[in-house]
């Protein structure tokens, strides 16, 4: 969905069906392995920031809005210092494929988010991680 500009970034529809949103399954080739799994509660005007060197992530909002800024950060990447801004509603549930080493600022709020990741924070020296 959409055209960006940095190389593996991917957004999806999240599918509702009555009360449940279908968030992620296991044939959605998204994440190749499971790190771990956040509820992330953005309040208004806050801000975080990420850049996993090895982790993908996918973040899901659930309620509110907020914006999420991308930077390709990648050495090898064909995309490298390419940016994009995706604008996220609760209202249209949305995930995005943060592909490892894009950084990631989430800003706006108030918003809740899933962040499902194929490592662990703090798994790898050098990762950047500032969630509230």
């Amino acid at each position: 969905m959409g055209d960006f500009s940095i190389v593996d970034l991917y957004i999806k529809d999240i599918e509702q069906q009555g009360s449940r949103l279908a968030i992620l399954s296991a044939s959605d080739p998204l994440l190749r392995r499971f790190g771990q799994a956040d509820f992330i509660s953005l309040a208004a005007g806050e801000e975080l920031v990420i850049q996993r060197e090895q982790a993908d992530e996918v973040w899901a909002i659930l309620s509110g809005e907020s914006t999420l800024q991308l930077e390709d950060m990648r050495e090898v990447s064909p995309s490298r210092g390419r940016r994009d801004q995706i604008t996220l509603s609760g209202s249209t549930p949305r995930l995005v494929l943060v592909p490892f080493g894009v950084r990631l600022t989430v800003d706006g709020g108030p918003a809740a988010f899933l962040r499902l990741t194929t490592h662990e924070d703090d798994a790898v020296d050098g990762d950047l991680i500032q969630v509230p």
